[in-house]
């Protein structure tokens, strides 16, 4: 997973952000690549659930 370019792991991950806007990606061999736009707020937790989908 990379946030604003930055590697940050590989997923399942947690990771704590500030609230602020953040480009988010990832990529997995055989997968489309995804990739999106996401606003943190300052009080509720903003869990991410993504379904990559295979090249076929």
């Amino acid at each position: 997973m990379f946030i604003d370019s930055l590697f940050k792991g590989n997923t399942p991950l947690d990771v704590a952000l500030s609230p602020g806007h953040y480009e988010v990606r990832l990529s997995l061999p055989d997968y489309y690549e995804w990739e999106a736009q996401v606003e943190i707020g300052d009080t509720d937790p903003a869990p991410l659930d993504v379904r990559m989908v295979a090249i076929n």
